[in-house]
């Protein structure tokens, strides 16, 4: 084996084999057989390599980081199970929507980066932005950088979009909002984040137009709907912490 070290570590720096090349593990762990040695090297390798994907996945998603520490056991009871149900992933490999809705400071928008971590960790992709930032990137379209944010989007099996409808829209904002969302039809999951209700939703047109119909039979053809709380999780807490 020592004879070797040298040509493997040569090998591995060669087939770009990162954890053989910067001696990520101890020589005095691998098997001694041929074979076993080979699974050995190979499942560090992928097993390097996944976590590196995962991680790089993570960073491109642009989640908000102020929400990284969410606890899911403060959620009401019957929004825990469902959220239980939902970090299995299923939704995503069946093409469904998420409608996560409730008022200001109910925790919309941390539950939908728990959720959207928890599909990061088992290898799905994910991109998080505003409604109005969308906006704006598909009035500007042409530019570079709006080039690069569409394809991450596109390239992403789950869309984060904030604040959905949370002001009054018109018609000339609908249509390319529509457009675009349609095109990611049976190829990304959205998860729709609102202070409105669905029906609220209907409502948010300044010109009542067909277009918004359109979009929110787009949006919740295939949706299940999360309902938070009206009261705020942080009032919840102070109320509890009164009675402690």
């Amino acid at each position: 084996m020592a004879a070797n070290k040298n040509r493997i570590k040569e090998l591995s720096e060669i087939l770009q084999f990162r954890v053989i090349a910067n001696k990520e593990f101890n020589w005095r762990d691998i098997p001694t057989g041929s074979l076993d040695f080979l699974e050995f090297i190979l499942e560090k390798e992928f097993e390097f390599r996944k976590q590196n994907t995962i991680l790089r996945n993570i960073r491109l998603a642009c989640l908000p980081k102020k929400h990284k520490n969410f606890d899911v056991k403060k959620l009401h009871e019957g929004v825990r199970y469902q959220t239980a149900q939902l970090e299995k992933c299923k939704w995503i490999e069946e093409d469904f929507n998420l409608f996560i809705t409730g008022a200001v400071g109910t925790g919309k928008t941390a539950l939908a980066v728990h959720l959207t971590n928890a599909a990061l960790e088992q290898g799905f992709k994910a991109y998080y932005i505003t409604m109005e930032n969308l906006l704006a990137v598909l009035h500007n379209k042409e530019t570079e950088r709006a080039r690069l944010l569409l394809s991450r989007v596109r390239k992403a099996d789950i869309l984060v979009l904030d604040e959905f409808l949370d002001v009054k829209t018109n018609n000339q904002e609908i249509t390319p909002m529509y457009r675009f969302l349609n095109s990611l039809r049976d190829s990304t999951s959205i998860v729709f984040i609102s202070i409105r209700s669905i029906q609220e939703c209907f409502e948010a047109s300044e010109d009542n137009s067909e277009m918004l119909n359109l979009l929110m039979t787009r949006a919740f053809s295939k949706a299940e709907v999360i309902k938070l709380p009206d009261k705020p999780l942080i009032q919840n807490l102070k109320t509890l912490a009164s009675k402690t």
